[in-house]
């Protein structure tokens, strides 16, 4: 990977407002984000304000005309998988918002493109992170709470 990475936000709705929040307070210059695609040219319009992005209507022509590492895509769930395809053939990281996609059979798809392509690839889940989980997995790794055969949990925000 290089030093900084160049971004692509493939998909300028709600959720890329977080994933901007999350760049900026956990990844200081090593991430920029360079491109900024959605047929909504509003949307993408307000990502690139705030990162200076080229603003593109489609990944296809983003691919085409941008200059990036990696994409982040966030967009309907029903799109993930051709998305995630053409990013890869593109040669493309790849981080797709959860879930990955709509069936097993496209989430098979997608990992076969991952798999071809040697890029890195990641499903934008981020529980496993939080300190609480990562307690809990310390715990049941210990065997502080003997066979688990039932957890649920609720967390809200």
């Amino acid at each position: 990977m290089p030093d900084v990475l160049k971004l692509a936000f493939v998909g300028c709705g709600a959720i890329a407002r977080f994933h901007l929040d999350g760049i900026h307070a956990s990844c200081g210059d090593r991430v920029r984000v360079t491109a900024a695609v959605d047929p909504d040219r509003a949307k993408a319009e307000r990502i690139a304000a705030e990162t200076g992005a080229q603003v593109f209507p489609s990944l296809a022509e983003g691919l085409s005309g941008g200059d990036f590492d990696a994409v982040d895509l966030m967009l309907p769930h029903d799109l993930h998988e051709a998305a995630a395809v053409q990013a890869f053939q593109a040669g493309k990281h790849v981080l797709l918002e959860k879930p990955m996609a709509p069936t097993l059979d496209a989430c098979d798809r997608i990992l076969a493109a991952a798999k071809a392509a040697g890029t890195v690839f990641m499903v934008a889940e981020n529980a496993q992170y939080w300190p609480e989980i990562v307690k809990v997995k310390e715990l049941i790794d210990a065997g502080e709470l003997g066979r688990v055969a039932f957890m649920e949990a609720n967390f809200s925000n």
